[in-house]
């Protein structure tokens, strides 16, 4: 009976030590696996945002030229003085007499990232000058979105036949 007892004491106590011992480790096993697991996977998706953020990178870089064309026309500033003397520039190298100019801020654009400036002038020259003068706006550095054009007849000089246009723009500044 002794042997009985002895093999079903250590039967017990190797039963009451799985339990107690053996167990939660395989419990705890199981969650560090879980944990792992998750872990791979943020880091595979830190990765591909890494990658994601590396290639939009490379794009920035290839397109800089053309980001910083654009930062040129549409500066971070109003820069009133810049559009007067661009515009009266512009006026003196086609040829047209610029008689006014007024600038003005516009309406805000919610959530556009910029502010109009609206622009009027009235310019006095002959017709072929004045399109010269659109097509010298078209070319120039900063953004002008004409809205209005009219035209009227003005006096002749020197033999010449001048028209007068009032000339309604916009240009725009970053926020």
């Amino acid at each position: 009976m002794n042997k009985n007892l002895i093999a079903a004491i250590i039967m017990g106590l190797g039963g009451f030590g799985f339990f107690m011992f053996v167990l939660p480790q395989y419990a705890i096993m199981s969650d560090a696996q879980a944990a792992l697991v998750e872990r791979q996977s943020i880091l595979a998706d830190s990765k591909v945002a890494l990658d994601n953020i590396n290639t939009l990178n490379g794009q920035f870089e290839s397109n800089r030229q053309k980001v910083d064309r654009v930062l040129l026309s549409i500066p971070q500033e109003k820069r009133s003085d810049y559009i007067a003397s661009s515009l009266q520039n512009a006026a003196v190298q086609t040829g047209v007499q610029l008689s006014s100019l007024t600038i003005s801020p516009s309406a805000k654009v919610d959530g556009a990232g910029f502010q109009n400036l609206a622009v009027t002038l009235s310019v006095t020259g002959r017709y072929p000058d004045i399109l010269r003068l659109f097509s010298a706006l078209e070319s120039s550095l900063r953004l002008y979105d004409v809205q209005h054009v009219e035209f009227a007849k003005s006096s002749a000089t020197a033999g010449v036949q001048t028209v007068k246009a009032d000339i309604r723009l916009l240009t725009y500044s970053l926020k």
